[in-house]
Formats: structure tokens, C-alpha cells, sequence
């Protein structure tokens, strides 16, 4: 391999391929990028068998090959250099580095052979605007369980008909929903795993198209010159529409900034384990009550409310999450008794 690529389009493709790079692998060869020298460019591949990313590089190309080399060194190193060219030759059991500005370096590098074939795409199945795709993304990851041994909740449920498209996600106690107007053929209810999920939001431009496919085993999700590929995860997600209640008779407007920074003061007087705070509801507004051991405070927030007066506690971490993933000027919060579940909307 004898391949010439900018350092600023390297890094660009390496900050997503890294990520996907096994900390702990169960194949030595995951640690690594792979890197492919063909006629179109340079291809750089990336995977930890779950979730696995494959780009393509502006490049000159010398002579063909392949090289899998250590992801973390490579991003560190093409970090680090000024923007400039850099040479990448060998890949047997070594390649070495050359920039323009007198830099030179050896990797060590692992069997390319060895590294794990990505799945080829099917035909797209449907395409989605990437700004779409990537605030649908942002207004409901958050309630995603991070625990992976949880399939089902370890990710995104996303699908889409032929008017609208939603993702839903949730960790047991929390859930977030979220759906924009959508014209394309539609798309069966499937989980995107969290680690897809936090590497679509990397991926995906806002302005760019993405193509969207599914096998029985794997998804796939095309932009541009990358291709994301996932494993679907087993287990059903929950019937979510079970959970979320029917829309109050009445319900709390408030302004999400004023509520935002009521409650990021009460947090500092909660409890670290349980983060418990009294939300009363009154014709007046919202009173957020917090104590513990450490101190207590009280603060109001002024709203517009025609229900009867409630007091429930929630766990602020959650409320505060729901009001970061979103940018709407008004937020409503629709309480219906005290043991119920309680709703935020945008």
C-alpha cells in the first residue's frame, strides 16, 4: 500500500472510526482501523462487531493494499500534525508515516486478513433529510438505559409510515418520544442500538440525504461516503403506548429557560442518591421543593394552569434532561395524580 491523504480528512474520518475501535476486544485485530488503498480512495473501516463504520478518503493512490492499524495511535498521531499530506506506506507488519513538515513514524500493524468482514447493504429501503435524523436523535437519546446487557432499552426505536417518522426510547423509568412530518415509503418498528445511535449523530451531516436499509440480521444507514452498520439487537421493545397517559384536561405552560434554571438550583439542595424534588402545581404556576440532610430550598415558577392543585415527586436528573434535548421556547407539564406518571411536553 502507497496512499497520499490530507491530515484533515484522515482525522475527520478517524474521530468516527476510533470510537467504534474495541477497548477491550475479543480479537486483537479490533483495536484497529482498517485502512483499504483502491482506486477510488482510501477506505477506512471500523468495528466491535456490534456496530461497525466504513468511509472513504479523498486520496492519491500509488499502489493498492490494506493495513489494519492501531485506530488510537493513528487519530493521535494525525491529531497532533498540522494540515498537511501524509504518505502511509507498507502494511505487511508495518506502515510508515510521512508529512510534508519532516514527520516520520513507524506503526505496528495486525493481519489485515484477520480483520472482520462488514456486511454489504442491501438496497435502500427508505431516505430520511439528515437534519431530521439527527434532531429526532437528540430529543430522545438521553433516555436510552446505557446499561448493554438490557437489549431492548439499549438503543432507539425508530420507524416510520408514510406521513410521519418517530424514535422512542426508554431505561425503565423514563421515557422520551419524538415524530416529524415525514413523505417516503415506510419503515417497520426496529431498535437502533445506543452505540449506532451516538454514531449516526457523529456521521450524519445536517444537510445530507441518508439512506436507510435492513436485513434480518443487520441495519444499515448511508450517507454520503459512509456506510453505519448495526446488529439488531434481540428482545421486543416495550409497548410504549401503554405507558405514556392520554393528554391531560389541563396542563402547566411554562417557559422552559425560567423552569430550566428553577431546577437547576433545587438539585444542588436534593438528596445525591434519589435527586427527589416536590413539584406543586397551582393555578399560580409550579413551586419546586427540595431537601436533605444538607439544606433545603423553595423556589416558583410563574404559569398558566386550570386543574386542581397536585404535589408529586420526581427525580430532577430526568426533567432537567428532557429540557436540555430540547430548543422550544414553552414547555407544558401535564400531571394527573400523585402515583401517576407525570408528562413533559414541547
Amino acid at each position: 500500500m502507497d496512499v497520499t491523504v490530507s491530515t484533515a480528512d484522515l482525522l475527520k474520518e478517524l474521530t468516527l472510526t476510533e470510537k467504534l475501535a474495541s477497548r477491550r476486544p475479543v480479537i486483537p485485530v479490533l483495536t484497529c482501523a482498517l485502512l483499504e488503498a483502491t482506486g477510488a480512495g482510501l477506505r477506512v473501516s471500523g468495528t466491535d462487531l456490534e456496530v461497525g463504520l466504513r468511509g472513504l478518503v479523498p486520496a492519491r493512490v500509488l499502489a493498492d493494499g490494506k493495513a489494519a492499524v492501531p485506530a488510537r495511535k493513528l487519530f493521535e498521531l494525525t491529531r497532533l500534525l498540522p494540515d498537511t499530506d501524509l504518505r502511509i506506506e507498507g502494511g505487511i507488519d508495518s506502515v510508515a508515516l510521512t508529512a510534508q513538515t519532516g514527520f516520520r513514524a513507524r506503526l505496528q500493524t495486525q493481519a489485515a486478513d484477520d480483520y472482520p468482514a462488514l456486511p454489504e447493504s442491501p438496497p435502500a429501503q427508505a431516505e430520511l433529510p439528515g437534519l431530521v435524523l439527527r434532531q429526532l436523535i437528540e430529543r430522545v437519546r438521553f433516555a436510552s438505559t446505557a446499561d448493554d446487557t438490557r437489549y431492548h432499552l439499549a438503543g432507539v426505536l425508530f420507524e416510520a409510515d408514510e406521513r410521519r417518522v418517530q424514535m422512542v426510547a426508554t431505561d425503565g423509568h423514563r421515557l422520551a418520544r419524538v415524530s416529524a412530518g415525514y413523505q417516503g415509503a415506510s419503515v417497520p418498528a426496529c431498535i437502533v442500538p445506543r452505540r449506532a445511535v451516538d454514531a449516526l449523530l457523529l456521521m450524519v451531516e445536517a444537510g445530507a440525504a441518508v439512506a436507510f436499509a435492513a436485513s434480518d440480521s443487520h441495519l444499515f444507514f448511508c450517507a454520503d461516503d459512509h456506510v453505519l452498520i448495526s446488529r439488531r439487537p434481540e428482545g421486543q421493545f416495550p409497548k410504549w403506548e401503554r405507558i405514556v397517559p392520554k393528554p391531560a384536561a389541563h396542563r402547566l405552560e411554562l417557559s422552559r429557560e425560567q423552569v430550566a434554571a428553577v431546577l437547576q438550583r433545587a438539585k444542588l439542595a436534593t438528596d445525591e442518591r434519589t435527586r427527589l424534588v416536590t413539584f406543586g402545581l397551582a393555578k399560580s404556576g409550579l413551586t419546586a421543593t427540595a431537601s436533605s440532610p444538607e439544606g433545603e430550598s423553595t423556589e416558583h415558577v410563574a404559569g398558566l394552569y386550570g386543574g386542581e392543585d397536585l404535589a408529586l415527586g420526581l427525580n430532577v436528573e430526568y426533567v432537567l434532561d428532557f429540557l436540555g434535548a430540547t430548543d422550544a421556547e414553552k414547555v407544558s407539564f401535564e400531571a394527573y395524580e400523585a402515583l401517576q406518571p407525570a408528562v413533559w411536553r414541547q
